[in-house]
């Protein structure tokens, strides 16, 4: 048996709480066992996984490090084969717990991590076994740019459950978010900065709402960028528009009620969203940045536009896309057969079975993974 411990820091989200319960819901039972621990607090309150308790392995003083002997001890108890990261802190906090010879994983979804990121992933993959899991192409490239190894890189996208669909009321959770029946929906991303253009999402909606008042916004998540926005939606002319709704619903619930999913900003962000917004037959609005466009074809499975130099004329340039719906019927099927072909649940599962028996072989990280892509 293969004992996995998935290790979260503050960092985590609704991306890592899925990927996670997946593994824990789908690794073979007679073949793994699994446990979950954090080393911040903020976790527990945040992350839930149908009543899997959540070690507390807590880092003092705010350093990473200062968690390992918490980990560590933690690592005797579940008797610890790999442990995978779920956060660069978590990665760090791991690797100074473990001995050389003990394998890590470690799960990047941005391609924008910053420079002290990138600095850990650089100094933790001195040791041979270490993978760094990388959700896209463009997180694998910009880190192997910032001077990551390439044989500890692995491409493993994230997957999408369509069973989640099924379950959703669509009608009865616009009800309980007050979204009027008939309703243009945007959804943004669930994220805490600014990247991924959460700000032109909702002023689109609020410059339609001069068209048609019949429109919604909704932002999950809840951080400081959040805060920036209610307050922006709570000034106008239209403060019904908006529908911040926290952590109450999660993230790949929403994607059923929405109408888009309207990425605002041309930076490099994760594209996860993406793939799940594409699995619901909802069409994606994005700035056609990199990571973006890794996924996205302009009139074949999304809508793509180039972002102005300001996030109120990118408002205005969306705006003006809500009326592009010829395509649409053919974007959705598009979307949807992509991301069934490419971001299937099986074959996730079956990558990551196939990473823990590389790192616990010792052999190159990405052995016998391949890209859904590319084949």
């Amino acid at each position: 048996m293969t004992r996995i411990l998935h290790l979260f820091d503050s960092s985590a989200g609704w991306e890592q709480r899925v990927a996670v319960a997946q593994l824990l819901n789908r690794l073979a039972t007679p073949d793994y066992s699994q446990s979950i621990a954090t080393i911040d607090r903020a976790v527990l309150e945040r992350l839930q996984f149908n009543g899997t308790p959540i070690e507390l392995t807590r880092r003092r003083l705010g350093l990473p490090g200062l968690a390992a002997p918490a980990i560590r001890a933690c690592c005797a108890r579940n008797q610890t084969d790999v442990v995978h990261a779920w956060g660069v802190d978590a990665a760090a906090g791991a690797r100074a717990a473990l001995p050389a010879d003990k394998p890590l994983a470690v799960t990047i979804h941005d391609p924008g991590l910053d420079e002290r990121g990138v600095r850990i992933l650089r100094t933790i993959t001195q040791d041979a076994r270490v993978a760094i899991v990388c959700s896209a192409q463009r997180v694998q490239q910009r880190l192997v740019e910032q001077g990551v190894p390439l044989e500890a890189c692995v491409l493993l996208r994230p997957a999408v459950d369509f069973a989640t669909f099924k379950a959703v009321d669509r009608e009865a959770m616009r009800a309980e978010l007050n979204v009027p029946p008939g309703a243009l929906v945007v959804l943004t991303p669930e994220a805490d900065h600014a990247r991924f253009g959460q700000f032109a999402a909702v002023w689109s909606i609020m410059m339609r709402w001069y068209l048609d008042a019949n429109v919604r916004v909704i932002v999950p998540g809840q951080s400081a960028e959040h805060e920036r926005l209610r307050r922006l939606v709570a000034e106008s002319e239209s403060p019904e528009v908006g529908v911040f709704c926290g952590h109450r619903h999660r993230f790949e619930e929403l994607c059923c009620l929405a109408d888009y999913l309207v990425l605002g900003s041309a930076s490099d962000v994760s594209t996860t969203a993406i793939g799940w917004a594409m699995s619901a037959s909802v069409p994606v609005i994005a700035a056609a940045g990199y990571a973006a466009s890794e996924l996205l074809t302009d009139g074949v499975n999304g809508i793509l536009f180039k972002a102005p130099d300001s996030p109120t004329r990118t408002g205005a340039a969306i705006c003006a896309l809500y009326d592009r719906t010829a395509d649409l019927p053919k974007i959705k099927g598009a979307a949807r057969g992509q991301a069934y072909e490419i971001l299937g649940l099986s074959r996730a599962v079956q990558q990551h079975e196939r990473l823990y028996d590389n790192l616990l072989g010792g052999a190159v990280p990405r052995t016998d993974i391949y890209d859904p892509a590319l084949t």
